[in-house]
């Protein structure tokens, strides 16, 4: 996961593209908060500015509460993250860290099919061309990263629920 995580976010030392551990996910952590602030914020003031537009409450937001103890790679995550099987984790082991490991989601094989078939290799293609093909079919392949798994899906689920019972219960008074 180190492994992964280093190749997501790079930062330049002396010339060296390096970070610590602690560095990396310090980062994943800050992007993350970020994610979560920034995505929560944007939602709700287009939500309001679609009311003010209609001049009444039309659309609310369901707003997510997502403790950090739901967050990627915790025990309790409620979202999708590595197969980490006894199977990979010792072929990883024997590998000395070289392999990466799958997501562990539902449409995973469906992706990696897709993801195979757009980032395909062209012909004449440049060494600068062959690497941002690669990086951005890594980025497809682990698409589903961070993203809700069965579990957190439920709670997005009991929000949408939650806030449509309430808007639906204004709306009958109005």
């Amino acid at each position: 996961m180190k492994g992964l995580a280093r190749r997501f976010f790079k930062t330049q030392v002396n010339g060296d593209l390096r970070m610590s551990n602690k560095e990396v996910f310090d980062r994943l952590k800050l992007n993350s908060r970020q994610w979560f602030q920034t995505s929560n914020t944007k939602l709700a003031n287009a939500v309001r500015k679609i009311n003010t537009e209609l001049g009444r409450e039309r659309i609310s937001f369901a707003r997510i509460e997502f403790p950090g103890s739901y967050s990627f790679a915790t025990s309790q995550t409620q979202l999708w993250g590595f197969n980490r099987s006894p199977f990979r984790m010792a072929l990883l082991f024997l590998l000395f860290g070289k392999m990466l490991l799958p997501s562990n989601d539902d449409v995973r094989k469906q992706r990696t099919a897709s993801c195979n078939e757009l980032y395909k290799g062209k012909p004449n293609e440049t060494e600068e061309g062959k690497r941002d093909r690669k990086a951005l079919g890594m980025f497809c392949r682990y698409a589903a990263l961070g993203h809700p798994n069965r579990k957190g899906s439920i709670l997005y689920a009991d929000s949408i629920t939650s806030t449509l019972k309430r808007f639906s219960t204004i709306s009958i008074g109005r």
